[in-house]
C-alpha cells in the first residue's frame, strides 16, 4: 500500500451557500460561480478539512449504497475538476486525514457521477459579467437572485 497519498481540501478564495441537494460555490478571485449537484455537494461538504480520494470514494458509496470500485474514478475526476478551476487544493502527504463514518445507504439508488457546471454572476444594472452585485453575502448565503 502507497503511504504517500493525494489529499483535498477546499480553497480560502471560494464562497458557497446549499440549496437542497445542490452546492452554488463562487470563485471569488474573478466571480465565477460553480454549481454542484447532489453528489458533487455531499463530497465538497466533507471537503472543510483535507480528506484523501479513496476515503472520500468510500464515503460516496456507503452514502448511494453502491461499490467503491464502480465510483471512484469519478470521484477522483471531480476532485482534479475542483482542484483545475481553483476550488480546491491537493497535496501528496503521509500525514493522516479524518476520516468521517457514513450511515451505510442513507441515500441508495440516487447516486449521478459528480460534476461542475459553471458561469460568470452578471451585474444586473450594468450588465458586466465578472462584477457581483451584492448577491453573496459574508456568510456566504446568497441574496438578490432570481428564484
Amino acid at each position: 500500500m502507497n503511504t504517500h497519498k493525494i489529499s483535498f481540501q477546499r480553497s480560502v478564495d471560494v464562497l458557497s451557500t446549499e440549496f437542497v441537494d445542490e452546492t452554488l460555490l463562487l470563485r471569488l478571485s474573478d466571480g465565477m460561480y460553480f454549481g454542484l449537484g447532489e453528489t458533487g455537494s455531499f463530497l465538497w461538504s466533507r471537503l472543510e478539512k483535507a480528506a484523501y480520494a479513496d476515503n472520500l470514494a468510500m464515503a460516496v458509496a456507503s452514502e448511494y449504497g453502491v461499490s467503491p470500485d464502480n465510483i471512484e474514478g469519478d470521484v477522483v475526476e471531480f476532485l482534479q475538476g475542483l482542484v483545475t478551476h481553483g476550488l480546491a487544493k491537493s497535496s501528496r502527504e503521509t500525514a493522516a486525514c479524518e476520516l468521517e463514518v457514513v450511515v451505510p445507504g442513507a441515500r441508495s439508488g440516487r447516486y449521478a457521477a459528480p460534476r461542475l457546471e459553471s458561469g460568470y454572476l452578471r451585474n444586473a444594472a450594468s450588465g458586466n459579467s465578472g462584477q457581483l452585485d451584492g448577491g453573496f453575502t459574508e456568510s456566504g448565503g446568497i441574496g438578490g437572485l432570481g428564484s
